[in-house]
């Protein structure tokens, strides 16, 4: 009865090795790839806040996925020593092959605890990643637009304080442009202004000449009939 148990127990052993390194390894390249493709539907890797976690944590993966394959290849070359001291305890009689060493069973032991090891660390850095990060991309883009805004303001200021400066500039310091003399203009409205009060002079005397002249011609007729009557 021991012996079945044992060989139970035994091929219990082996199963759960072979599934833990089977695990290890998919998980380890499920979670590289997945990390490295779809890190940016959380958020762009450009502004997203502590890389170094992400980039620590894929070290980390690409570790195990060598460490698990480097076991495999451990546990073969353990499995093939264990094979030959058998064969010299149980077939030649060997009495120290059962008590001898084989080093690639510890080594192959190592392997598998670092393995599941970095590959805890890693999920654990991928995870703590997303969470610092989770929302990140809605903030900055609202940062980018006060930014924006500001800039825009700024702007709008900047433009019209310059074109303000501009026009009281052009209005202040305008030419102030000066008559041009056309030729002979002074000498002809003296002229004219001469002759014309000349002509009105001698039109005002012309008509008092004539109105005195009319009396007088009037004053004569009036009196001749009286000359006549004394006369008589």
């Amino acid at each position: 009865m021991f012996n079945s148990f044992r060989d139970d127990l035994l091929i219990r052993d082996l199963s759960n090795t072979e599934n833990y390194d089977k695990a290890i390894l998919t998980l380890s390249a499920s979670s590289l790839g997945l990390s490295l493709t779809a890190i940016n539907f959380v958020v762009p890797i450009q502004i997203a806040i502590h890389v170094i976690l992400l980039k620590t944590a894929w070290v980390l993966l690409v570790i195990s996925i060598i460490n698990s394959l480097v076991a495999y290849l451990i546990s073969n070359k353990a499995i093939a020593i264990q094979m030959n001291n058998a064969r010299d305890y149980y077939k030649n009689g060997i009495e120290d092959a059962f008590s001898r060493k084989n080093r690639f069973i510890f080594f192959n032991r190592i392997f598998n605890i670092l393995t599941g090891v970095f590959f805890s660390v890693s999920i654990v850095l991928i995870v703590t990643f997303i969470s610092l990060n989770i929302g990140r991309e809605e903030i900055v883009m609202t940062d980018k637009k006060s930014n924006a805004v500001g800039d825009i303001s700024s702007n709008a200021l900047t433009t019209k304080y310059i074109s303000t400066g501009s026009t009281l500039l052009s209005k202040n310091s305008a030419n102030i442009p000066t008559m041009e003399q056309v030729p002979n203009t002074g000498m002809t409205s003296q002229g004219t202004s001469a002759s014309s009060g000349s002509t009105d002079n001698s039109q005002l005397g012309g008509g008092s000449l004539d109105s005195s002249s009319s009396d007088n011609a009037e004053k004569n007729v009036n009196e001749a009939p009286d000359i006549v009557s004394k006369k008589e």
